[in-house]
């Protein structure tokens, strides 16, 4: 931290309200849009407190709370955006409090209370606000604010924070949007005072209900693991909650719109010439189509072994139990029990009559856990308990995956049940605790074009079991296959999408090379309720949209888990472990060592790698994502990952008035520069180099060239 003196303060704050012995802060809050996005808060940023003339280090205002909701109908969004701060100092603060706002999307009906009380903010264009910003980065001595450059900001002057006391500011405001018409909607919330806060943040909360006059198709986030509530096919409520934690990334959701039949939407993005990546999103039929109830075979497949912990153990029972209250009046069950042997409840399957049901309960609350696991003979013995018949068939397999007794090796045993698999069982595998084998189990399940659920942590939620258990029904849409159209190369991952029973939408990604025309045509071909569909959707890669650079992340993070598939398979020194290398030091993903059973680390990877939407999940500690650039840090400095030294390259001094200067004449350098004192830049095969200290300083004219 670099103090400053009063004079600095008394320009930043003005003279009004301020006193010698007063802490003086920057309270910062913001909005910016990408479609029409917002912020969800502000922050306490302090600058030095002076008591008797010497400077005196204190404790930054902690953030208790933030709580943001959005309501979004077809012609504007509501946002309520509340923080809550505490002093935790003997002495009080003094700060600004600022909502900076995209000049393309200006806030209407703007209001800020602090503790109830109304306040009449100032309002700063853009060029009036930029010069406050350079202020406060000189004052602090810290280029974190810079990423507001080109912003126009609402100001609240001369706050006060009392000792040991809390304030809540709340910040209401609408935002219309431009065009009511469109497939898809994206709201941003920039988490400004959430990651700029001093440690984690006690309680964040983050609301997004959409109202619309058409069917809303699918809700999904690249930025967070939201919670979906469907009231209506009009309204749905995607929810964000954590607590304790630090926030590193801002908030995102998309939803896809119009149609209530089966139906996709295409985003594509362009990597090359005449190549690219695309994600298909499928939406299943929102109605509820009639169709006469086939009966159904369910086996519980629940793993005894001793390597089950007590808690997963009643996590097993609990997710039996909730699938035996789900079984129809015609429908037939068992369960089978893996440990050293296979055990059966029954000899055969039994109807799902109230005394069996009771029966099952008391069978699952005797069960005694311990010796090794024999999954492979396991599954066999619930694959034996199907007959030709015109009933549908699952196994819901609940297990480590993590094979002690019998066939060990995991292709084999995966080989071997697709062999055995004769009457198309699909097998719907719950895989428990974070070090579970989790790439065997996804195999064995989508092989079956079934589904796979990895419990850890605490456990499920009913919603989560929920979904799980949607997909054990007779489904609405099966056979389902997605392919490029136009193009002379194309992949799809997954390459066997799942059947889909309920109204979760499915997501495939996919690269193309060789591209015949200026759009992307993707087929998709389905049976639904047993008629063929077969139709295609376009795409344009050369339209701009914010999504993009997720998808080619999400696209190589399947890849990243189809070769640790083939490294386990293949072994460590394969052609997949150099690949493997490569993908994550190209996109900064983290990397898992192998081993003959994956080690709690690679099993937690593979999963986020094959089933996650947020590429933040998976990113080293030692890079930054800003926008499409990736930044490594190498030592103090970031460095661009584009960077090479044959670049013409250009050194400035960090806060020295060339450094300014390069953000005043182009404001979007501001959101790179904001990641420290030394930044290592490329723009147009052009380097500028940012160190902290006045050498090798150039002028502004000198700099200003490579970026125009």
């Amino acid at each position: 931290m670099i103090f400053v003196g009063s004079q600095l303060l008394d320009r930043l704050f003005g003279q009004a309200g301020s006193g010698r012995n007063l802490c003086k802060v920057l309270a910062l809050a913001a909005l910016t849009l990408a479609t029409t996005p917002c912020s969800a808060g502000g922050i306490f940023y302090f600058l030095p407190c002076f008591q008797d003339g010497h400077p005196v280090a204190l404790e930054r205002a902690t953030l208790l709370s933030s709580r943001s909701r959005v309501v979004v109908s077809d012609n504007e969004m509501e946002y309520v955006l509340d923080q809550t701060f505490l002093n935790n100092n003997d002495q009080t603060l003094e700060g600004v409090f600022l909502l900076p706002y995209d000049p393309n999307y200006p806030p209407e009906n703007l209001s800020i209370t602090i503790n109830r009380a109304a306040e009449a903010p100032e309002h700063l264009l853009p060029e009036q606000f930029l010069p406050l910003l350079f202020e406060f980065t000189r004052g602090i001595g810290d280029p974190c604010l810079l990423e507001l450059a080109g912003k126009g900001a609402f100001v609240v002057r001369h706050l006060l924070l009392a000792p040991k006391k809390e304030k809540t500011i709340q910040v209401r405001f609408f935002i219309r949007k431009k065009t009511a018409s469109e497939d898809f909607i994206q709201v941003s919330l920039p988490l400004w005072g959430e990651r700029f806060s001093v440690g984690p943040v006690a309680g964040l909360e983050i609301l997004v209900r959409f109202k619309m006059s058409v069917p809303i198709r699918a809700v999904f986030s690249f930025t967070h693991e939201v919670s979906l509530f469907r009231e209506a096919p009009h309204r749905v409520m995607a929810s964000f909650r954590s607590q304790h934690k630090a926030v590193r990334q801002d908030f995102s959701v998309f939803a896809a719109l119009r149609g209530t039949d089966f139906d996709a939407r295409v985003l594509c993005q362009r990597t090359s010439e005449g190549g690219g990546v695309f994600m298909t999103v499928l939406c299943p039929p929102l109605a509820r189509l009639r169709q006469q109830p086939i009966p159904k075979d369910v086996v519980f497949a629940v793993d005894i072994s001793g390597s089950i912990p007590p808690a997963m153990r009643e996590l097993s029972q609990r997710l039996i139990t909730s699938g035996l209250q789900r079984l129809g009046e015609q429908d037939r069950f068992n369960i089978v029990t893996i440990g050293t042997k296979t055990g059966l409840m029954q000899k055969g399957l039994v109807p799902s009559t109230p005394e069996n049901l009771t029966e099952a309960v008391r069978y699952l609350n005797s069960l005694s856990y311990g010796g090794g696991t024999d999954l492979f003979n396991g599954i066999m013995t619930s694959l034996d308990q199907f007959s030709l018949s015109r009933r549908q068939r699952f196994i819901v397999l609940i297990t480590d995956g993590k094979p002690t007794v019998g066939n060990l090796d995991p292709q084999g045993l995966i080989d071997a049940v697709r062999q055995g698999n004769r009457l198309g069982a699909k097998i719907f595998a719950a895989a428990l605790g974070d070090g579970a084998d989790t790439a065997l189990l996804w195999q064995l399940s989508e092989m079956s074009r079934g589904a796979t659920f990895h419990i850890h942590g605490r456990g499920p939620s009913e919603g989560e079991i929920n979904k799980f258990y949607e997909g054990i029904n007779q489904p609405l849409v099966r056979n389902i296959s997605v392919r490029p159209e136009d193009a002379a190369q194309a992949d799809a991952i997954p390459s066997v999408v799942p059947d889909m029973s309920g109204e979760t939408p499915a997501f495939v990604f996919g690269s193309y090379d060789q591209l015949k025309g200026a759009t992307l045509t993707v087929g998709v071909k389905a049976q639904v309720m047993g008629r063929s569909h077969t139709f295609s959707r376009s795409c344009d890669p050369s339209a701009s949209t914010h999504v993009k650079p997720n998808i080619l992340l999400v696209h190589a993070m399947r890849k990243m888990a189809k070769f640790m598939e083939d490294e386990r398979q293949k072994g460590f020194e394969s052609g997949a472990s150099a690949t493997l290398r490569a993908l994550a030091d190209e996109y900064g993903f983290k990397r898992a060592v192998s081993g003959r059973y994956p080690a709690r680390e690679w099993g937690r990877l593979y999963w986020l790698y094959q089933t996650s939407l947020t590429p933040q999940q998976i990113e080293s500690a030692d890079v930054r994502r800003v926008g499409e650039k990736l930044f490594r840090r190498e030592g103090e400095e970031w460095v661009d990952g584009s960077f090479q030294l044959i670049f013409e390259t250009t050194t400035v001094s960090f806060l020295s008035e060339a450094y300014f200067e390069l953000i005043r004449k182009s404001p979007l350098l501001g959101q790179y520069l904001a990641l420290g004192p030394r930044v290592t830049l490329v723009m147009d095969s052009k380097v500028i180099k940012v160190v902290d200290g006045a050498e090798n300083t150039q002028t502004s004219e000198g700099l200003i060239s490579p970026f125009k």
